[in-house]
């Protein structure tokens, strides 16, 4: 899949401290558990956004049968194997 050159994407991250250092997947796959995390919270499916995120993310795993986070990570170290 080619994204536009001027697409934006989103990746939520729950529970980050502000001197904390954490690696985040920026994706399509990130930008799709964003927006059902999203829209499950304003529908009032969930009580927060925390819980919408996981609820999304969960929903998104077992539709597609795979972790995104694993495969983005997977790459990523497949990426620098090959420098």
């Amino acid at each position: 899949m080619t994204l536009p050159a001027a697409a934006e994407l989103r990746a939520l991250v729950i529970g980050f401290a502000p001197v904390e250092k954490r690696s985040v997947t920026v994706s399509p796959a990130s930008e799709l558990v964003t927006a059902v995390g999203l829209a499950r919270l304003v529908a009032g499916r969930e009580a927060d956004i925390a819980a919408a995120s996981n609820r999304a993310l969960a929903l998104v795993r077992e539709h597609l049968e795979a972790d995104h986070r694993r495969r983005a990570a997977a790459g990523a170290r497949a990426a620098r194997r090959r420098r």
